[in-house]
């Protein structure tokens, strides 16, 4: 168990980070620390010394490395347990040097809390039971000056070369553009002292009587990166300082977009007064656009206009790169022509060219913008698709084959094509880039075999998922239409007054012949199918009419909570959507809540701002769902006019039993008390997890221990629980909704 009384020292110059490891860990007893780099920690220690040290490694001043040998070099604190935690140095070699200057542990970031507290328990246990003998260097001082100098030259020399690579490749694209224009003949320009061009010669004349500063508008790049184009020329213009190479796109005669090199160099009179600025210019619009078509060719197939065989794999390993970070799908189909060759041989190979450019636009009419696909082989063509859901492929599979439907008029004569494509997907497939294309291209030998002008998996599993998925997106178009959805509500009571606070709207789906539907197996289809938004504005109906119903029947609920997806509260349209449904009921603003999750906070932060206050303004009451099970930014949850956060189940279901989950759920209320946000517990199950969520100053609850979700005739009559905070022969008794 933890002492209570054990004292941590932090040494983090990440500030976010700092005050979260601070804040968790006072929450579960340790006392606290902190320090922003190697030397501030070293004189805390030395002040009070610790129970255990968490360092950073990269860190102003004195890094992590350069605090741990001084530690370990003082007599009086060598003993101290000491913990690397870092997301910067990762390597083999950067742990190796850091147990061999006598750390502990080494973690790399991120880490779960929970873990990293189990860890640190850990450490301090075996250091205080003498379980584990005092970690010291394991090498000679030399050789460990050795080894964090040769640490730190690594890091450096790989910055450096990654800085040189960069300046190489600038180099050429500078060479290369000077190349390119060599034909072109330069052109001067001089200003005024007001800096207003007065003078051209051979040059653009709509250039005559533009001001330098207004150029800024139109700069299009510059010839270092790392600055800001319209800062840098601004900031020269500003302190009469010379500017070259400066990029500028201009509308020249006759609507004519041209590009232009720009340089100058202030000038002054005798008397060092300056008087302007004189430079030269350079047509570059036929070099830019000669660079662009060169570019355009190496990369695509000039019959069709679509990206060739180099391009795509460059478009499927960037593509993999991003379904690897986002730990999401990817999905290729391999797109073969049925008997091209036959009629290739048939009517000619111009015939056969346009028939393919035909094929290609067909194909191109049927997926979005940011879908891929590419002509790899005569008739063959590739289609990448980045989407959590294989279906979203099997849907454009569906769509591509109805575009072949229609014969193809090519020299007068009607021909009908049909195509065969094999679909594999990533991770399910593999996560190799070429086996991910040669499973695609058995598929699709599959749908040739099984007759053709149809579609295949690579794997069984894949397609009956697929028809699955779509079997329940087309019912749900039709549970809308026929009713077979219901809303149940779960109550919510408060802890101090015990009356109900309100109900969640839980959506349910009676199909006709499957039965019923829970939501977690049709609300992602809805989510990917764009249902979502049909169905939240369903729930909003319902709910404000059951609020009206009960109302009706002198039955007062105080507030239903309605949840609503990222994907409507994206729609610009979600808050006329709240305002019509209460408009439509008579019910007040404050009478409906909007829970959204955390994932929805990350998704355009500026535009779910706006959203979120204008719903505000208008009296919305709005929750902040599944908190600490997501990523927000703390600075994001300050801002946004969140009402209530509340703490998902999956902290409450150890919250009587385990001291990780406790400190959790102590610093998410210390967290709502301080921003004053109302904070809820979901999934409340037991007595004893409701007595601990009230002895830790939670606001309200809501679980099975509360009720399980009720029809709205069931509400009316549902009676509390037999709490154990209650006073005798209150238990059971009807919680008042007044």
């Amino acid at each position: 168990m933890i002492n209570h009384e054990s004292i941590v020292l932090i040494a983090e110059d990440e500030e976010n980070s700092r005050v979260l490891l601070e804040n968790t860990l006072s929450a579960v007893g340790y006392r606290v620390l902190s320090a922003s780099n190697g030397q501030e920690a070293i004189a805390l220690a030395k002040t009070c010394t610790p129970d255990i040290i968490v360092s950073d490694i990269l860190m102003p001043v004195m890094d992590g490395y350069a605090l741990c040998r001084c530690i370990k070099k003082d007599e009086a604190l060598k003993q101290v347990p000491f913990i690397f935690y870092t997301a910067t140095y990762t390597d083999r070699e950067d742990e190796v040097l850091a147990l061999s200057l006598g750390a502990d542990r080494f973690i790399v970031k991120p880490v779960e809390m929970q873990e990293l507290l189990r860890i640190m328990e850990e450490t301090i246990e075996s250091s205080s039971k003498g379980k584990a003998s005092v970690r010291e260097p394991q090498l000679p001082d030399e050789q460990l000056e050795q080894m964090h100098n040769e640490r730190l030259q690594s890091k450096l020399n790989n910055k450096l070369a990654e800085l040189d690579s960069e300046r190489k490749r600038l180099l050429e694209s500078e060479q290369r553009f000077r190349d390119y224009a060599e034909a072109s003949s330069d052109w001067f320009w001089e200003s005024d002292r007001d800096m207003v061009i007065t003078k051209i010669t051979s040059g653009p004349p709509e250039l005559l009587f533009f001001g330098l500063s207004g150029l800024a508008k139109r700069i299009e790049c510059a010839t270092d990166p790392v600055d800001d184009p319209h800062q840098g020329y601004l900031e020269s213009l500003r302190q009469k300082k010379a500017f070259q190479d400066v990029i500028l796109e201009f509308e020249g005669s006759n609507q004519r977009l041209l590009t232009i090199r720009f340089s100058g160099k202030p000038y002054y009179d005798s008397h060092g007064e300056f008087q302007g600025y004189r430079g030269v210019g350079r047509d570059m619009t036929e070099t830019v656009a000669l660079i662009h078509q060169i570019e355009y060719l190496a990369t695509h197939d000039e019959l069709t206009g679509l990206p060739n065989r180099s391009h795509f794999w460059e478009c499927l390993n960037l593509a993999l790169s991003r379904a690897r970070l986002n730990v999401c799908r990817l999905s290729l189909l391999f797109i073969d022509v049925d008997h091209f060759k036959r009629i290739n041989d048939t009517l000619g190979h111009d015939a056969g060219d346009q028939l393919l450019q035909e094929i290609a636009a067909r194909i191109r009419r049927t997926i979005r913008e940011h879908d891929t696909i590419a002509r790899i082989g005569s008739d063959e063509f590739v289609l990448l698709i980045e989407e959590e859901y294989p279906s979203g492929a099997h849907r454009v599979a569906l769509d591509i084959l109805k575009q072949f439907e229609a014969p193809i008029l090519v020299r007068e004569q009607r021909i009908f094509v049909t195509v065969s494509i094999g679909l594999s997907v990533y991770p399910d497939d593999t996560q190799q880039a070429k086996m991910l294309l040669s499973y695609a291209d058995l598929a699709m030998y599959r749908a040739k075999e099984q007759g053709r002008n149809s579609f295949q998996y690579f794997t069984d599993e894949l397609n009956l998922a697929a028809h699955e998925w779509l079997s329940i997106e087309n019912g749900l178009h039709q549970a809308l239409e026929r009713n077979e959805l219901f809303l149940l509500y779960q109550p919510q009571i408060d802890l101090k007054s015990r009356r109900l606070i309100g109900v969640e709207a839980l959506i349910r789906w009676r199909h006709p012949e499957r039965g019923l539907i829970m939501p977690d197996k049709f609300i992602p289809i809805a989510e990917q199918s764009g249902l979502i938004v049909n169905l939240g504005r369903w729930c909003l109906d319902t709910a404000c009419r059951q609020i009206r119903a009960w109302d009706s029947e002198n039955f007062y609920v105080p507030r239903v909570a309605v949840n609503i997806s990222a994907r409507h509260v994206r729609n610009s349209r979600i808050s006329e959507d709240v305002c019509a449904a209460l408009a439509a009921h008579g019910v007040e603003p404050g009478r409906i809540g909007i829970e959204i999750t955390e994932h929805t906070l990350l998704e355009n932060v500026d535009t779910i701002s706006h959203t979120l206050n204008d719903m505000h303004r208008r009296g919305t009451y709005l929750a902040l769902d599944d908190f600490g099970t997501g990523y927000s930014s703390l600075g994001y949850l300050k801002l946004l006019p969140v009402d209530e956060l509340k703490i998902d189940r999956s902290f409450i279901r150890g919250v009587a039993e385990r001291d990780d989950d406790i400190a959790i759920v102590k610093a998410v209320i210390a967290l709502g008390k301080t921003l004053g946000k109302k904070v809820l517990a979901e999934g409340v199950e037991n007595f004893e997890q409701a007595g601990v969520l009230e002895a830790l100053g939670c606001d309200a609850i809501q679980g099975y221990l509360v009720a399980k979700p009720l029809s709205s005739v069931e509400v009316k009559s549902w009676t509390a629980p037999p709490l154990p905070f209650e006073e005798p022969g209150q238990a059971g008794t009807v919680i008042d909704t007044a």
